[in-house]
């Protein structure tokens, strides 16, 4: 999709693509941080000072 907007210069949805990427991240990030948070509960964690 991206590639090919690229091609026709179509920068609308070359933005709405990478738009897409960057919530697709930020919602499977969340959601592997969910998993860890409540499935390694066992796990020591460290904190900086």
């Amino acid at each position: 999709m991206i590639q090919d907007a690229h091609s026709f210069m179509q920068t609308d949805v070359v933005f709405v693509g990478i738009l897409i990427f960057a919530v697709a991240g930020k919602i499977s990030d969340s959601f592997v941080r969910f998993l860890e948070n409540h499935l390694l509960k066992w796990q020591i964690v460290v904190k900086p000072n």
